[in-house]
């Protein structure tokens, strides 16, 4: 059966850099030129966890390609976190494959950008690049607004940056849909807000979720984060947007967003969960399950991607939580629940949490939960899971041909009289 093609590099656990400022690469981080296939399209996912000793100076990652690395627009994440805190990092870009050798290497880089004395830690990686050009027309959409050239000045008002219009072929299909942006704040005091509009106005949205709120902490910052969600849709167009804003002070900027939307029902298998409304955590520092699949999924001898997704939103400064999955109860991949997904700044930030993963060869049901944990007992809202098959749902069987009639006759209507010496053009 064929299934959805993809090249994937995992390094889940921890790597770390000291010494210097430069850029470097993650060690053993990369996607071979050779599992790229040239002049196709492609959808690159990014998903890890960074950190650094040290609440006053800053790390770097960022994702690169090319044997001469060239920066992913809008990847390039500097930041200084809170008191040696970690943070899910997440990146989304659409690519074409280059036909020159080496120009498709993706590797992940880091970097303390300040102080040669800190180390910059990084762990949980995992880099999909999937092959959209393989799935149907109609089964993908993507959109992204690039200004890291000149960033865009943010307002206190919502303004709609990458933007994606489609309408799906099928009512009542699900889909995935995965955001990512870039912003720099303007004041280390004030909010940098993102979040997925669905459908309306700018001014009126139909729906909005999966929404960030960031102290801004440093000016010198480029924030990298981004969520996920299952929607099931009509047949009637739908726009979905980032939308960001700041809410006081000198101006924030946009540098960078993309949206990508995959309709789940192109795949063999595949399950979703979705829920709003918050789950505040009862005992502090404990993990509780947030969210699970159901029916479970059931693939067979198939790999599987799992995406999850929620907000953390606190109510005090160095606020800490994390999300996991569990399969089967037990964590995957391996050491995910070891650190945190995000530490507050703010008393009113929310923040971003996600893990998106591989799970390989599976056969037979599988148990997937969302878990989360928090230093305090606050409420995990806008929770997501969503987990697929690389399988694709097979494609139907076309019609049989007609049969020609003996001797070349072709008959240009039923009841015509043959026509003899007639050119046959085949396309």
């Amino acid at each position: 059966m064929a299934a959805i093609a993809y090249a994937y590099d995992e390094q889940l656990t921890q790597k770390t850099h000291t010494g210097d400022t430069d850029w470097t690469d993650v060690p053993d981080s990369v996607i071979a030129d050779v599992d790229i296939t040239d002049s196709a399209l492609y959808l690159l996912v990014v998903n890890c966890k960074v950190s650094i000793d040290s609440g006053t100076n800053k790390l770097g990652v960022r994702v690169v390609h090319g044997t001469v690395p060239t920066v992913f627009p809008g990847s390039q994440e500097i930041y200084e976190i809170q008191d040696d805190g970690w943070y899910d990092y997440v990146y989304a870009k659409e690519f074409t494959a280059s036909a020159l050798d080496g120009e498709n290497i993706i590797k992940c880089q880091f970097a303390t950008l300040d102080n040669d004395a800190r180390t910059v830690k990084i762990e949980q990686i995992t880099m999909t690049a999937f092959k959209v050009d393989g799935l149907a027309p109609g089964d993908y959409f993507y959109a992204e607004d690039d200004d890291v050239a000149a960033p865009v000045p943010l307002t206190t008002s919502f303004v709609d940056f990458a933007k994606v219009t489609f309408t799906p072929s099928n009512t009542n299909d699900e889909w995935l849909l995965l955001y990512t942006v870039s912003f720099t704040p303007g004041d280390a005091s004030n909010q940098t807000e993102a979040r997925l509009r669905r459908d309306g106005s700018e001014a009126i949205p139909t729906e909005v979720a999966l929404q960030v709120s960031l102290e801004g902490e440093d000016t010198g910052n480029s924030v990298v984060c981004g969520l996920s969600r299952a929607y099931t849709l009509s047949a009637a167009e739908h726009v979905f947007a980032v939308q960001a804003r700041h809410d006081a002070g000198v101006a924030s900027v946009h540098n960078y967003s993309a949206v990508a939307a995959i309709r789940l029902n192109a795949f063999q298998n595949f399950a979703t969960f979705w829920n709003a409304d918050a789950v505040v955590m009862a005992v502090a520092d404990t993990p509780e399950e947030v969210g699970n699949i159901e029916p479970t999924i059931a693939p067979v001898n198939s790999d599987v991607f799992v995406f999850g997704s929620a907000v953390l939103d606190v109510t005090s400064t160095n606020t800490t939580g994390r999300l996991f999955v569990q399969v089967g109860g037990i964590t995957s991949p391996v050491g995910r629940d070891d650190n945190d997904s995000f530490q507050s700044f703010d008393s009113t930030d929310e923040g971003p949490m996600i893990t998106v993963q591989r799970l390989s060869s599976q056969s037979g049901a599988l148990d997937i939960d969302l878990d989360a944990q928090a230093s305090a007992t606050i409420g995990v809202e806008d929770r997501s899971l969503v987990a697929f098959s690389a399988e694709l749902v097979a494609a139907p069987e076309p019609p049989a041909a007609a049969s020609l009639p003996e001797y070349g006759q072709i008959r240009t209507a039923i009841g015509d009289p043959p026509v003899y010496g007639a050119t046959i053009l085949r396309s």
